[in-house]
């Protein structure tokens, strides 16, 4: 009786201890949240049917203007886990939030091991590195990049392998086989650039400057932060994209700006619309070389 007693308290008390490391049972599926659609491919891709991914953003939102909803939030307190950029305006702030109606989640930033640019979203017309984090200025569209994709799916696999220790090895065969298809779509792109007769192309909204930088491109912005350009600043981008010879004009239906069609009159590129907030974030950009490329 006192021996039956004793083991059932041991069994309880080891279920107790299992439960505080943040290790799951072999029962149970990781529930893990996401801001954006671009992190969801990336931990579908590393956790496939081993995890449970909930998006934050809803498809179609804006993410200069989206704002979660408390039913949003406390949704995503019920989850063992959050991934986040960790640069999206709707984010700041939004960790202490969920801390206080879940003090078991754990909250990733995937900026803290990515390599991010700085001042593409303001007037400088130029961007630059830094291995700094935390500041308001970086440019949050770290997934326009297979280099920092490959990056992300190596912090997820270590996040899961972490929580899921008894699935490592699933986790590590979708690791390697995400990578070599991100190695594949990178020697794909770099082909393709490599024969652009100009590197320069147009954006309304600076979302592809990661893009931009790993294959030696140059975008030419035309608005930030869903604002227009001053007269004197829209012709300097004219003259710039008409001595480039830009051919491709790339636009999101989120960031429509009537300046567009008037600058475009005189350069006369090709529109494009593109999804920045893709899901398909590797089809994106393949779609997006390919539309370089014609």
């Amino acid at each position: 009786m006192f021996l039956s007693k004793f083991l059932r308290n041991i069994s309880i008390l080891c279920m107790l201890v299992t439960a505080s490391c943040g290790v799951k049972s072999s029962n149970d599926v990781l529930t893990v949240s996401v801001s954006v659609p671009p992190e969801e491919f990336v931990l579908k891709e590393i956790g496939g049917d081993k995890i449970d991914v909930k998006c934050l953003m809803t498809k179609g939102s804006n993410p200069e203007s989206f704002e979660p909803t408390v039913n949003q939030i406390l949704e995503l307190s019920k989850s063992d886990l959050y991934f986040t950029i960790g640069l999206l305006d709707f984010e700041y702030g939004l960790k202490d939030k969920v801390k206080e109606n879940s003090k078991d989640i754990e909250v990733i930033n995937f900026a803290d091991s990515l390599e991010l640019l700085y001042g593409t979203h303001g007037d400088c017309g130029h961007h630059h590195k830094h291995h700094h984090h935390g500041v308001s200025d970086a440019d949050p569209h770290v997934w326009a990049s297979i280099k920092n994709l490959k990056k992300m799916g190596q912090t997820a696999y270590y996040v899961l392998c972490k929580y899921d220790a008894q699935n490592k090895d699933t986790y590590k065969a979708n690791l390697d086989k995400y990578t070599h298809r991100l190695d594949s779509i990178d020697d794909i792109i770099s082909g393709k650039i490599s024969r652009l007769r100009t590197k320069s192309f147009l954006v309304w909204h600076p979302s592809l400057s990661y893009f931009a930088n790993d294959y030696g491109l140059t975008q030419i912005t035309i608005g930030s932060h869903n604002k227009e350009q001053s007269i004197s600043r829209l012709k300097e981008k004219i003259v710039q994209a008409m001595q480039d010879s830009v051919r491709v004009f790339f636009y999101q239906k989120e960031f429509d700006s009537s300046q567009a069609t008037v600058a475009n009159e005189k350069i006369d590129a090709r529109f494009v619309e593109i999804n920045s907030m893709n899901e398909d974030v590797t089809g994106e950009l393949i779609h997006i070389a390919n539309e370089l490329s014609k």
